[in-house]
């Protein structure tokens, strides 16, 4: 804590550096959730390095789930977003491995790119690996339209965006010898004993699709 405190008055070269792990103030900060700390340290020119993990900032709020102190950083640095550390983890691994459900929102909100890291991971992964029940955000792939149940209008819209690779691995991986497994999200339900999520319409519409292709 001294260590934050003494921040505001140190020099601008002491400002960026870091201790034996590459954790600077600003690292510090953002991992405790201090917010005016952090914003003072913004204003004074702290810049955004990585740790010797390469955890930015945002990597460290994330962890915590400090979503106002994540805001800030965001507002500063959008570039923050989608950063990866030494394992391809980005802050939406990290908060979705924690089970920090309004992290893991704000960040889907503020335009996260939904990758895998290099286990080959997404952040659903991550989170039903680590038995974090309240991550999944599978109500969000469900919308309803806004006619009446009777109506012959009345559909419903599903998303499965978290379901399949992220087309960028997939591009990625086209043409290579690599290959990507089919159904990931799905197995990792099974293997971590998740019967709730594979009960969930989303999941159910999306079995139907395959099996009917």
């Amino acid at each position: 804590m001294s260590f934050i405190r003494n921040a505001a008055t140190q020099s601008a070269a002491d400002r960026l550096k870091g201790d034996e792990r590459g954790l600077t103030p600003l690292h510090l900060a953002s991992r405790e959730g201090h917010t005016k700390v952090v914003q003072l340290l913004l204003r004074k020119g702290a810049l955004f390095h990585s740790d010797y993990k390469d955890w930015t900032c945002l990597h460290h709020a994330a962890s915590e789930g400090y979503t106002q102190t994540m805001e800030i950083l965001l507002s500063a640095n959008i570039k923050l977003l989608d950063k990866t550390d030494e394992d391809g983890s980005t802050a939406l691994h990290v908060a979705a491995k924690a089970g920090h459900v309004a992290a893991v929102r704000l960040l889907l909100a503020r335009g996260a790119e939904i990758s895998l890291n290099n286990n080959d991971s997404s952040f659903l992964h991550e989170a039903l690996q680590n038995g974090r029940k309240d991550v999944h955000l599978m109500d969000r792939c469900v919308i309803e339209s806004e006619h009446d149940h009777n109506c012959p209008d009345y559909h419903i819209d599903y998303s499965f965006q978290w379901l399949q690779a992220p087309l960028e691995a997939m591009k990625m991986y086209k043409g290579k010898n690599l290959k990507i497994q089919p159904l990931a999200a799905l197995n990792a339900m099974v293997k971590y004993n998740r019967i709730e999520l594979l009960n969930h319409p989303v999941c159910k519409k999306y079995l139907a699709m395959k099996w009917c292709v």
